[in-house]
């Protein structure tokens, strides 16, 4: 089966860190870039969500927008959804966050290995403790829509509660030996601590 496309969600609002987290540089490419750039070695094509389709036009990317905006991520689970519904080739979508540190093409071949072989489940995610999973990177399968939408209309935005809600529908697989200490960033004091690390 053919790999699902690449979504890479940005443009949030990024009020612990001050500032569009996407836009922080990592050498001469922004974080956004970079991501974007490790993904396509993966999987052609990818998109970028953001709120607006023109947040990253000076960086030559064309976003694709929110279909509920000011919902958080899920709402960009949503729009990647949406889109791969009406174009992809296949139900499935690889979907990353642009606060990532890392990037690890394997992480993202056990993810789709085990979304392609087992058709009962409809996410496939990390497992970052007994009572939390890690939703990026993840595959979601487009069934997700209408429940998405549907506990968004609740007022319930958090990935947590899809997951709790698709019960034995989410599948867990084990953090990767190789998975960052900073695996995102909320703030520009993580951030700095992470760079630190990376040029030592």
């Amino acid at each position: 089966m053919d790999r699902p496309q690449g979504y890479l969600l940005s443009g949030g609002q990024s009020r612990r860190f001050g500032r569009d987290k996407a836009r922080e540089r990592i050498g001469s490419r922004t974080l956004l870039e970079s991501l974007q750039l490790q993904l396509i070695d993966w999987t052609t094509p990818v998109h970028v969500v953001a709120d607006r389709t023109d947040r990253y036009a000076d960086l030559g990317i064309t976003s694709l927008s929110d279909h509920i905006p000011g919902q958080g991520p899920l709402s960009g689970i949503h729009a990647a959804l949406v889109h791969a519904r009406e174009t992809g080739r296949t139900p499935w979508v690889i979907v990353l966050s642009c606060d990532m540190t890392e990037l690890r093409l394997q992480w993202l071949d056990k993810l789709w290995q085990t979304a392609a072989k087992e058709a009962k489940f409809r996410a496939v995610v990390y497992e970052e403790s007994a009572d939390r999973r890690h939703p990026f990177p993840g595959c979601y399968h487009v069934s997700l829509i209408e429940t998405i939408e549907s506990q968004l209309q609740t007022g319930r935005r958090s990935c947590q509660k899809l997951f709790q809600s698709l019960g034995s529908e989410v599948r867990t697989l084990p953090m990767p030996a190789d998975w960052p200490e900073i695996p995102q960033f909320n703030t520009p004091e993580e951030f700095a601590a992470w760079r630190q690390r990376n040029d030592t």
